[in-house]
C-alpha cells in the first residue's frame, strides 16, 4: 500500500457519506411534507392541503366541502417510492362523517407524490379527496 490510500478511502467514504446524507434529508422532506398534509387534511384545511400540490394539479376547493365535514381518522395504510427516489404512491384509508348525518363514511385516497429537483420539494401530483355521503 501506498501512503495515497488511505487518503483515497476516506475521501471515498466521504462522497459516500454525503451522498447518503443528501438522500436522508430529502426522505426528511418528504416525511415533513406528508405530515403536514395529513394534518391538514385531519383538520378539514383544504385549503392549506392545497399548498401541499403541484400548481398544475390544484383546483379550486369549494369552501362548502368542509362546513360540515369531519375527518376522523387518516391513516397511511401503503407506500412505494419510486427506484429513482422521485416518485412516492401513498394509499390513505380516511374515515369521516358530516355533522346533518352523522354517519361515519370511508374512503381510500390515493396520491402520487413526486420531488422537484428545481425547488427542492415534493408535490402532491394527485387531487385532494372528495367526500361523498351528503
Amino acid at each position: 500500500m501506498t501512503p495515497k490510500t488511505p487518503i483515497v478511502s476516506t475521501l471515498a467514504l466521504t462522497l459516500l457519506f454525503l451522498a447518503a446524507c443528501s438522500h436522508d434529508t430529502a426522505l426528511m422532506r418528504l416525511e415533513e411534507r406528508l405530515t403536514g398534509y395529513g394534518e391538514a387534511i385531519r383538520w378539514s384545511r383544504f385549503e392549506l392541503a392545497a399548498d401541499f400540490q403541484a400548481a398544475s394539479a390544484r383546483k379550486p376547493t369549494p369552501m362548502e366541502v368542509s362546513k360540515d365535514l369531519h375527518i376522523t381518522s387518516y391513516d397511511p395504510v401503503y407506500r412505494h417510492e419510486s427506484e429513482d427516489g422521485k416518485t412516492l404512491n401513498q394509499t390513505v384509508e380516511l374515515s369521516y362523517f358530516r355533522e346533518q348525518t352523522g354517519v361515519v363514511h370511508q374512503l381510500t385516497d390515493r396520491q402520487t407524490w413526486t420531488f422537484d429537483d428545481k425547488k427542492s420539494q415534493w408535490f402532491l401530483q394527485s387531487p385532494l379527496p372528495s367526500f361523498p355521503g351528503k
